[in-house]
């Protein structure tokens, strides 16, 4: 039982540590030529992704014994696995380098918390589940009250780890974005899936035009995804749970507290929008904004820029 409530929680610090890669299609909304850049990037991301985590934790695995002391009793950057790996290879120099990436890699990270979240509430304005204002861009199309508003939180959020309670506000933290991530896997996989019913169902032609991309690895990927998502779901309920020791409330809602939001977010947003699930067969499938020159998925060639 202590062996799964490992596992359990390991896995969801592992999400937290990776992040989502939807990034993609956030991105995607903004590129020049979205049908080829995002084809382009859908397939080197998962190889960068791979390398760098899965690999780079392979051979870290192998270099670094589990009971070494700097592992176990350092602070900072010097616990780092990767640092460790690099000083007990001798090579001068090796270990200052690592660190200069690590800040390199932060600062990137850092960056997209604030590009993201700006878009998103963009999004989330222009839909009308914010204020109009926070739609508004500039002349070079940035959401420049999106952005303030995502600096201004992440600055803060960022001070709380100088308070005592740091520890305790990061584990919260890290349990609200571990569950909206797989949440999202699992939202992304069944979209896709509906997506295809959609087409099918309408006879759709798309990915017969110029630079349609279509993964070589649906439908296996998205029931994949689908069967990855429901498994940290049982992590998620399990370690907030955990059998193996006194069941606790402040551990069962500091595990379950970013699933409660999103369940209690999206029946709020059913109730208030009054949304209904709709059927393949009339999926609109040519939708077009005001002021669109082509449609968002559509049946027209899309000209590559």
């Amino acid at each position: 039982m202590e062996a799964i409530g490992g596992f359990a929680s390991c896995a969801l610090l592992a999400i937290w540590a990776v992040g989502d890669q939807v990034f993609i299609g956030v991105m995607g909304g903004e590129a020049s030529s979205p049908r080829y850049s995002m084809a382009h990037a859908s397939t080197l991301v998962p190889i960068r992704v791979t390398f760098m985590y899965l690999v780079s934790v392979i051979f870290i695995g192998i270099i670094v014994p589990s009971d070494d002391p700097l592992l176990l009793g350092g602070s900072g950057s010097a616990a780092s696995p990767f640092v460790i790996a690099t000083r007990n290879s001798g090579l001068a120099g090796i270990p200052d380098f690592i660190n200069v990436c690590m800040i390199i890699g932060i600062l990137a990270i850092a960056l997209e918390s604030i590009y993201l979240p700006s878009r998103i509430i963009r999004t989330m304005a222009f839909q009308g589940l914010l204020p109009e204002v926070l739609a508004k861009c500039d002349d070079k199309g940035r959401p420049r009250w999106a952005l303030f508003i995502s600096a201004i939180v992440g600055v803060i959020l960022s001070y709380l780890s100088l308070s005592s309670g740091g520890t305790t506000a990061l584990n919260w933290f890290i349990s609200i974005t571990s569950a909206s991530f797989f949440s999202n896997w699992a939202i992304i996989a069944l979209t896709n899936l509906r997506f295809h019913a959609a087409l099918r169902a309408q006879n759709d032609k798309i990915f017969s035009q110029n630079f349609a991309w279509k993964s070589i690895a649906w439908p296996f990927a998205p029931i994949w995804g689908l069967i990855i998502s429901s498994m940290l779901l049982v992590c998620l309920v399990y370690a907030a749970v955990n059998p193996s020791t006194d069941f606790s409330a402040e551990n069962f809602f500091e595990y379950m507290i970013g699933l409660l939001m999103i369940v209690g977010a999206t029946i709020g947003y059913k109730l208030v929008r009054r949304s209904r699930w709709v059927d393949p067969a009339e999926a609109d499938l040519t939708f077009v904004e005001e002021g669109d020159d082509l449609p968002v998925i559509g049946l027209r060639e899309q000209r590559l820029v």
